[in-house]
């Protein structure tokens, strides 16, 4: 047993008050700690059995649910109890993002002492099939391949799944070719990742952490649905097989996997820059630089900063005026591109790295634009910024239904600040 952990041999009724930021259900223990519980909802009395037992917390699992609350709806996906991708099935979209909004207030408060009234929330009616990109397990043991997602609880276990109702038509269709195909893409004992991303032109399939043992362009031939094979090998990505007269697809290019709401979202950011005509903006995490192309367009002048090499060269393969991008890291490449008018943040779920918040405050643009997937990082971020910079704007956007994650654009304004 691990040092600050008790016998797991309780069981006990809770009334679920809340839900967490990882989807799990709020209550409280009869000693009065906390009591995390996944796949219950608000107003839920249920009878949990104590997994982890810890000094200030508990985490369990449903033995059995006594009283439904008010929110709690019939998952949709016959995996959802064992699969670890989604966890808020069990809510009513009107819930769900009730509770996404409570997300980001409660971090900004609790982390960066900011009080923000709730801000409103934009997505689209639908909930399911949206996902432009979809990652997979696939895993060959004694004979037998499985693939689908990795277990709730369990990570090392992989559920298999045949269709996921979050992919979006195309990424279905090709999923069903690849899973008929399982028993052919592994050597016995091995194990990969495969992500499918429905691009304009068609589905591509990136391999990642692993090999297949079918050659690329046999796979085309059984697979119709892929347009294109990738793989990456220590960070570097390699074209393997591309159908003739198809396009290649963006490979590991940052793109937003809800592509209507991620229109709305970048639509939101260029009207947070309004007027642009004779700003300097630099764009941090540029990806392919969609918002900064249509800066661009509007007379800013724009550079952005993009780690991904391969990002870079589609970007570069879409010349703008106004619009250059420079391949690097943004904690390396921001300082020596300051001043600007506005710098847009758009990091991955870790946030920025200190050095890129020392040049912010080096070099103080008027506004920041930033773009997150984390509420808490987003929070300790803004804390980073201090008196300098005020909260200006915010609004929430729901990329992810059926999860916890949320996508938050914060305008800072420098001078704002206490």
């Amino acid at each position: 047993m691990a040092v600050g952990e008790r016998a797991l041999t309780q069981t006990f009724e809770t009334r679920i008050r809340g839900i967490s930021s990882d989807g799990s259900g709020v209550g409280r223990h009869p000693d009065g700690r906390t009591v995390f519980v996944p796949r219950t909802a608000p107003g839920d009395l249920v009878r949990v059995e104590v997994t982890k037992d810890k000094k200030r917390w508990v985490r369990g699992e449903v033995e059995s649910l006594v009283a439904e609350g008010p929110d709690r709806v019939i998952p949709p996906c016959p995996h959802y109890a064992r699969c670890g991708g989604c966890s808020l099935q069990h809510l009513s979209t009107e819930a769900q993002r009730l509770w996404k909004v409570r997300f980001v207030v409660d971090a900004l408060e609790r982390i960066a002492g900011v009080t923000v009234a709730s801000p409103p929330i934009v997505g689209d009616q639908a909930q399911l099939e949206y996902r432009n990109r979809l990652s997979f397990s696939i895993r060959s043991v004694r004979g037998e391949t499985v693939a689908g997602f990795r277990m709730r609880g369990a990570p090392k276990q992989i559920v298999p799944v045949k269709r996921c109702l979050l992919g979006d038509p195309a990424i279905q269709g090709a999923w069903t070719q690849l899973y008929a195909l399982r028993d052919r893409l592994l050597e016995p004992g091995r194990e990969a990742r495969l992500t499918l991303r429905s691009d304009p032109g068609g589905v591509t399939l990136v391999v990642s952490r692993g090999y297949l043992s079918i050659e690329p362009e046999e796979l085309l031939e059984l697979a119709p649905a892929l347009n294109a094979v990738w793989r990456v090998v220590r960070g570097r990505l390699s074209l393997l097989a591309l159908r003739a007269g198809k396009h290649a697809g963006r490979g590991t290019a940052f793109a937003q996997v809800n592509a209507g709401v991620g229109s709305r979202l970048h639509r939101h950011v260029v009207a947070s820059i309004d007027p642009a005509q004779g700003k300097r903006v630099i764009e941090a995490y540029a990806g392919t630089g969609e918002p900064g192309r249509v800066l661009a367009g509007k007379g800013a002048d724009v550079i952005g900063i993009e780690f991904d090499p391969f990002a870079v060269r589609l970007s570069q393969g879409m010349p703008t005026d106004g619009y250059s991008v420079i391949e690097g890291r943004v904690e390396e490449e921001l300082g020596r591109l300051l001043p600007a008018d506005v710098v847009i943040l758009n990091p991955p779920r870790t946030g920025v790295e200190p050095p890129v918040v020392e040049a912010l405050l080096q070099e103080p643009p008027a506004d920041i634009i930033y773009v997150s997937c984390d509420p808490a990082t987003l929070a300790r971020d803004v804390a980073r910024f201090g008196a300098e910079y005020g909260v200006a704007a915010i609004r929430l956007f729901d990329l992810f239904p059926q999860t916890s994650h949320v996508e938050t654009v914060l305008h800072l304004k420098r001078g704002m600040g206490d």
